[in-house]
């Protein structure tokens, strides 16, 4: 026969009350973060470090720990159903804002390549505006040198 041992009221109610200030303390966190969202301190951060940093930072471990919990509390049987899935769709959710909110992020490489594209536009066209100068300048000698050659030819000769 086996007894199924029942939890004394004062154990049950103690624990239930530990489950419900955990569970505010990660729903606080979670209002922390949308203040840094709204005042523009986490878009910040995302713009500076990358989107792979602020991912990191909001993941449910993080946010965990941020709470003053442990990193694997919400894998535990208690919140693993409800609180981590309500954490994680605040997560993508606020990750979406972000995205949408910053400007295209390129990585470093693509920003020197960028440059080095615009230094060799620019370059081409100095030595356009160059070859074009240097023509007018041929131009220019030689409409002269046609204007002394009819000067000449106009002016009476002395004998």
């Amino acid at each position: 026969m086996t007894h199924k041992k029942r939890l004394p009221e004062h154990l049950k109610s103690s624990s239930q009350r530990r489950t419900i200030d955990a569970r505010q303390s990660v729903l606080r966190v979670l209002g922390e973060i949308d203040q840094e969202l709204a005042s523009g301190k986490l878009l910040e951060r995302y713009i500076k470090n990358g989107p792979q940093s602020i991912a990191a930072e909001l993941k449910h471990s993080s946010i965990s720990v941020r709470a003053g919990l442990g990193p694997n509390f919400l894998n535990g049987p208690s919140h693993k159903e409800s609180t981590k899935l309500e954490v994680e769709d605040f997560v993508r959710d606020r990750l979406a804002q972000l995205a949408a909110q910053a400007p295209e992020i390129k990585s470093e490489k693509q920003q020197i390549a960028d440059l080095k594209d615009e230094v060799f536009r620019l370059e081409s066209r100095c030595h356009r505006i160059s070859d074009m100068a240097h023509l007018w300048a041929i131009q220019l000698r030689e409409a002269r040198a046609e204007i002394r050659a009819l000067k000449k030819a106009m002016k009476p000769r002395l004998v």
